[in-house]
């Protein structure tokens, strides 16, 4: 996808962009999408078509648990 946003051979990121906004509005909630592009193959840089295979409320993770570190020494934590 880089050659695709970095040469702008379409608009895929404004195309993206306004079906997530979309997506959000609708489901009063932000979403995550996949989405598929076919390219031309006759050598073209535009696509035939593309298309949102799934749209769906973005998963959110919470932890459900509190750490304790107290007992390990900070100078030794990596997180």
């Amino acid at each position: 996808m880089a050659p695709i946003l970095k040469h702008k051979l379409f608009p895929l990121a404004e195309i993206l962009a306004e079906l997530l906004e979309i997506g959000a509005w609708g489901m009063n909630t932000p979403v995550e999408m996949e989405f598929a592009v076919r390219l031309s193959t006759a050598g073209g840089p535009h696509p035939r078509s593309s298309a949102s295979c799934r749209m769906r409320p973005l998963a959110r993770a919470h932890e459900v648990e509190d750490l304790d570190l107290g007992h390990y020494d900070r100078t030794q934590i990596v997180c």
